[in-house]
């Protein structure tokens, strides 16, 4: 296992070598922005490391088996210890931004042409949890917050970061 301390110093929600890396010098700011995923990473011994995770083991210890570190504001670069939670892959996905596709503004909300009514849905995974329609929008949104809410979803599920 490898021990990120001696590696690198956290500082304010970001790591910086405590040892010549390479190219990468005592002191400096480690890693570098992911292009596909949006995360910053670093590479020790040729093994590519999401940033958050490598402060998560360095400030709490081993990511327990089964668990995601997951970013509270959704913001995959605010790495700071006080905005990482550890989870199941099912709570991590009650704390997911709202898809960049979505042409309602509200996740779980959408128009439904052959009904003419606004449907509200909230969903576990690929389970739906509940489907409901409404005759406006604010009354589709109020009730997804809320139903979410009721079920264990984060505050910040459905937002934009």
């Amino acid at each position: 296992m490898v021990d990120f301390n001696e590696m690198f110093e956290y500082r304010k929600g970001k790591l910086f070598n405590k040892i010549d890396r390479g190219v990468s010098k005592v002191g400096e700011e480690s890693g570098h922005l992911h292009k596909s995923s949006g995360y910053k990473v670093v590479k020790v011994l040729g093994t590519s490391y999401t940033q958050h995770r490598v402060i998560w083991e360095m400030m709490r210890g081993v990511i327990p088996s089964g668990y995601e570190i997951d970013h509270i504001d959704q913001n995959k670069l605010n790495n700071r210890i006080s905005n990482l939670r550890a989870v199941s892959h099912k709570d991590n996905m009650k704390n997911s931004p709202i898809n960049s596709r979505n042409t309602s503004g509200v996740m779980g909300v959408w128009w439904r042409k052959n009904r003419s009514r606004w449907v509200a849905q909230v969903k576990d995974g690929n389970k739906s949890l509940i489907t409901k329609h409404f005759k406006n929008k604010e009354e589709a949104e109020v009730f997804v917050k809320a139903y979410r809410k009721s079920v264990g979803f984060h505050d910040n599920h459905g937002g934009t970061v």
